[in-house]
């Protein structure tokens, strides 16, 4: 053959598709036909493929041809080919036989070689227990009967303890190891010996314990650590010291009965840790191989919860909230005090019955009872009539409501009520508070008919915005107690705390601005009114031959008369700064307002003047040619100016007394001018 690989045959040039497309792997007529239907038309493509099919055929005759010999000897080399197959066939399958029998044989032998070894090495093991269940007999019979007679001193008997705690240590051994082999007797045998053995350990620990026998004591540790019996040693501690001793301290009649209540009862509990069980924590936490002793709470701890618990579960109601602050209060000192005996305080925390006593605790509802108290006191207030809010300075403040918030916040975070474990809670209540403080604020402003017959709406505004200022003065003390009372986490985050609180002042603050706005308004509206006897002026001269004007029209006292009084009153207690600024306000608006007005006036006048001049120049040319006769003096239109531009001099120097500049009053400056102005061109053109 000629090799592997076959290339077809190359056609004519003018075919209208490439050939090598058929020896791709994805060939596929459909593609073929899409691929070239732009190429020619479907009858040129099929006279291609026509003519393209005959050279394919003219190449496959001239390949048979030129291999043909070896198809002939292929032919001849395949005769008789599954006759020499199967003549090897059968040889094979012999073999095959063989061999899988030889592996059976070689199996069974090894397994029995296994068997024998499995029970050579069962019958060396019951040799073995054998000999130590022999050993162990005898070992028991002699434990029992030292522990039984043992009746030496306590130092002799914590030798023979110490000694056969190892005897009983290596029966426990040889019992779990050779537990198949051992009778149930022989195991009932072992285990009254560990319990006779720990029975006269107790009674050397008790009375070690009793004599404070801080050697002893240690020894004693020591075999029950040995004996890997330390659970059973805090059992020991828990039902022979602690449950006599706490059950007759713990008790409902003692809390009732004891003078101090809770507190002397915690006390005397800490008194017994102090005088009894302090000794058994030095010496475990003195030595590192007592280390897994925890007589503090899996003795101690555990049996006063349980018995607080139940003894004493009195004191978990929240009913009367003060009594329950006290007694939560003093149950965290006691904790406290506890806590120090502890190698790691966050141990008893994370404890079980540590955190069940804490959840018996209800402080959601202490809580509640504290907000509803607060609340309603504070809602009490802001309901009350406004004649009704007056107080006699208390606090510096005028207002029932403004004492009454700061009251409740400096009650919230007082020692009698505040809970550290409700920090959240106490701050959330502080915002509150702060937030219906400004509710009533607002309920003041926008009340459409104000109803108090001692003050004036706008007296009564000032008295809100002094005591929203003096508020505002005790917000860093207020901040400050807060962080003081925060634990640990919320005191690394003082900045978030600030934050919360600025929010409250800026809601003040904008009560401020809005307080500022009515008041200014208020002023404004007694004091606009005269501005418009503005217009009155030109009757006061024309035709009437007074004289020429020095000084102001009353009307401009009387605009003054409001914002004078309001500064004479609060210039003190809002402050010079302050009381400015109010003024400003007031002034820019009624300045606003007479410039709009002396403008009417001086344009009526021009006009009048230009009307009176017009006719006067008609009668002249009308008359005898005779010239009239020049009107000496300042014109009536002349005194009207002259008395506007005295009123606005008087206007400008009166707000100059209250410390407030020209520039600083919007118009003003315009003002001036603009009557200077009138007053001289008119002036003039009389000269």
């Amino acid at each position: 053959m000629g090799g592997d690989t076959f290339n077809l045959p190359v056609g004519p040039s003018d075919l209208c598709f490439d050939t090598s497309e058929f020896m791709k792997e994805s060939f596929s007529a459909d593609e073929f036909l899409h691929n070239y239907r732009n190429a020619a038309s479907l009858e040129q493509m099929r006279d291609d493929l026509g003519m393209y099919l005959k050279v394919l055929r003219n190449s496959m005759i001239e390949l048979i041809n030129a291999d043909y010999q070896d198809f002939v000897n292929l032919s001849a080399e395949l005769v008789d080919l599954d006759k020499r197959i199967e003549d090897i066939r059968s040889p094979i399958v012999q073999l095959r036989s063989d061999i899988l029998e030889v592996k059976s044989m070689l199996s069974g032998t090894m397994n029995e070689i296994s068997e024998c070894l499995e029970k050579k090495r069962e019958i060396r093991m019951k040799q073995i227990a054998s000999e130590e269940i022999r050993r162990l007999t005898e070992k028991i019979g002699k434990v029992k009967d030292q522990l039984s007679s043992a009746n030496e001193n306590q130092d002799s008997l914590l030798n023979l303890l110490e000694r056969l705690s190892l005897d009983v240590v290596q029966l426990e051994f040889v019992v779990k190891l050779h537990e198949k082999h051992i009778s149930e007797s022989m195991k009932k045998d072992a285990n009254e010996i560990k319990s006779l053995l720990l029975e006269k350990l107790k009674e050397c620990f008790l009375h070690s314990i009793e004599h404070h026998d801080k050697k002893s004591i240690g020894r004693c540790l020591k075999i029950y650590l040995m004996l890997n019996e330390i659970r059973n040693a805090e059992v020991t501690y828990r039902q022979f010291v602690v449950i006599p001793k706490m059950s007759n301290i713990i008790t409902e009649s003692n809390l009732q009965n004891d003078p101090q209540g809770l507190v002397g009862i915690y006390a005397k509990i800490i008194e017994f840790l102090e005088t009894k069980l302090s000794i058994l924590l030095s010496i475990t936490s003195s030595n590192p191989n007592f280390k897994d002793f925890d007589f503090l709470i899996n003795s101690f701890w555990t049996e006063v919860e349980q018995r607080i618990e139940l003894s004493m579960n009195s004191i978990f109601a929240p009913g009367n909230p003060d009594q329950f602050h006290k007694k939560f209060t003093s149950t965290l000192s006691f904790l406290d005090s506890i806590q120090k005996y502890a190698k790691d305080s966050s141990v008893i925390k994370d404890h079980a019955q540590y955190k069940s006593f804490m959840d018996k605790w209800n402080l959601s509802v202490y809580f509640l009872i504290r907000f509803q108290k607060i609340g309603a006191l504070i809602e009490t207030v802001c309901s009350k009539n406004l004649n009704e809010l007056f107080i006699s300075d208390q606090n510096n403040f005028k207002l029932e409501p403004f004492s009454c918030t700061i009251n409740s916040i400096t009650t919230s975070w007082s020692e009698d009520v505040y809970l550290p474990q409700l920090f959240n809670r106490f701050f959330k209540l502080t915002l509150q508070l702060i937030s219906r403080l400004c509710t009533w604020i607002d309920q003041v402003l926008e009340t459409d008919k104000f109803e108090c017959d001692n003050v004036s709406q706008s007296t009564y505004l000032i008295m809100i915005y002094l005591d929203i200022v003096t508020l505002m003065k005790e917000f860093p003390k207020i901040l400050e107690t807060i962080v003081k009372k925060a634990s640990k986490p919320f005191v690394a985050q003082r900045q978030l705390l600030e934050n919360c609180f600025n929010e409250s002042k800026k809601s003040l603050c904008t009560r401020l601005t809005q307080i500022e706005l009515k008041v200014a308004q208020d002023l404004i509206a007694n004091s606009a009114p005269y501005l418009k006897q503005v217009n009155d002026i030109p009757r006061l001269y024309r035709k009437t031959n007074r004289e020429i004007p020095t000084k102001n029209c009353a009307y401009v006292d009387h605009t003054l008369a409001a914002t004078k009084e309001f500064h004479e009153k609060y210039n003190k207690s809002i402050g010079m700064e302050k009381v400015s600024q109010f003024l400003i306000n007031i002034f820019t608006e009624l300045t606003d307002q007479y410039y709009n007005a002396i403008t009417e006036v001086l344009t009526s006048v021009q006009k009048t003047e230009e009307s009176l001049r017009r006719l006067k120049n008609l009668r002249e040319k009308g008359g005898s040619g005779t010239a009239a006769a020049t009107r000496q003096g300042m014109s009536d239109d002349d005194k009207i100016r002259l008395q506007l531009q005295v009123d606005v001099i008087y206007w400008t120097n009166e707000i100059e007394t209250f410390g407030i500049t020209k520039s600083q009053v919007k118009k003003l400056v315009e003002l001036i001018k603009f009557v200077e102005d009138a007053t001289k061109i008119h002036v003039a053109d009389d000269k």
